[in-house]
């Protein structure tokens, strides 16, 4: 499940690291040397804008080092989620991973399965300075860092501006607003939310802006840290809310049984009105082949009257991380490619 772990600033930020990863075979370079072959496994489709830039840096680490030789493979992501954690169980892990930050990453990190990078961040400051502040927070195991991140993403709001304007709809900023331009799309035949619940990450990003919103940050800082629980009020109060949504038709009729990709297609096809979804989803939006690519705009989601939470607070994670394996057995060569 896609666990959200801090709040940050509203940006997508390309950072600089990618990939890496080494294994004990080798191949002919065809001038007489041997190359280790490295073998990485990342979640993903290949044709995806993300997953070409990933591509382009194992291309280019590839004509670079005299000494490696990257191979990738690509699974889409909740295929990957049981793929990695097969090869992880029998001892079969690739050289390096793409991971999710916090819980995902910790239950390797714990199996002793993940090679720290702490040291070699710390031996190349221009490298490590190179990262925004607290992006390594959720990558971080007693004091010891354990994956590097090539994107920040959070939680938007998307709005179809052309159906907004057509109804003489505001973007709601309270809970009580958002109640009532649920209403009016409701009665215009328009869905308000495109949301596909089939895996749960997708409505766990609802709830878990909406109990911000009611409690702030510091009741899932505390669930994080292992001081509080899942039954502070403000989960209580949010899972009330989402019952709520339901309720009053803000999903698709069988949410919980619809994907996500055909959810997010409700809203390209202008049959629902907004989108819950992470930052990485302006690329399949705005790209030249979507329907809505001039009619889309990103709005912070709105904030829960008498909540402690503010409207200027962004759900988000250093997403798409890699980690080297411990058994990798060229690390160096492995943190060269995240260098990349």
């Amino acid at each position: 499940m896609r666990r959200i772990p801090s709040l940050f600033l509203c940006l997508v930020l390309l950072i600089s690291s990618l990939l890496t990863g080494c294994s004990t075979s080798n191949v002919d370079t065809g001038t007489g040397g041997q190359k280790t072959k490295l073998r990485i496994e990342a979640w993903g489709i290949e044709t995806d804008p993300n997953s070409k830039i990933i591509k382009e840096a194992v291309d280019l680490y590839n004509k670079r080092s005299e000494t490696a030789e990257i191979e990738i493979a690509f699974t889409e992501s909740e295929q990957y989620k049981t793929k990695i954690a097969t090869l992880m169980a029998a001892n079969e892990a690739p050289d390096l991973f793409n991971t999710w930050a916090a819980g995902f990453l910790k239950t390797f990190v714990n199996s002793g399965k993940v090679y720290s990078i702490s040291e070699d961040l710390e031996n190349d400051p221009e490298w490590k300075n190179s990262y925004v502040n607290g992006i390594f927070d959720a990558l971080t195991f007693d004091g010891k860092i354990y994956a590097a991140p090539t994107t920040q993403t959070v939680v938007c709001l998307f709005y179809n501006k052309e159906i907004f304007d057509r109804l003489n709809l505001k973007v709601p900023e309270t809970y009580s607003e958002l109640k009532e331009v649920i209403r009016v799309l409701n009665e215009n035949g328009i869905i308000p939310f495109a949301l596909g619940n089939k895996a749960p990450w997708v409505g766990a990003m609802y709830s878990e802006i909406i109990a911000n919103r009611i409690g702030g940050g510091e009741p899932f800082k505390k669930v994080y840290e292992g001081t509080g629980t899942w039954l502070d009020p403000s989960f209580i109060r949010a899972g009330e809310i989402m019952y709520e949504l339901a309720q009053m038709n803000a999903f698709p009729e069988g949410f919980n049984a619809l994907d996500n990709d055909p959810a997010q297609e409700l809203f390209k096809e202008e049959k629902a009105a907004m989108l819950v979804m992470g930052s990485w989803a302006i690329q399949q939006l705005t790209n030249d082949e979507s329907p809505v690519k001039d009619k889309v705009d990103v709005a912070k989601f709105p904030i829960i009257e008498n909540g402690k939470g503010s409207i200027n607070s962004w759900l988000g994670q250093p997403d798409q991380s890699f980690a080297i394996s411990a058994n990798c057995k060229d690390k160096k060569a492995a943190v060269e490619f995240l260098k990349t």
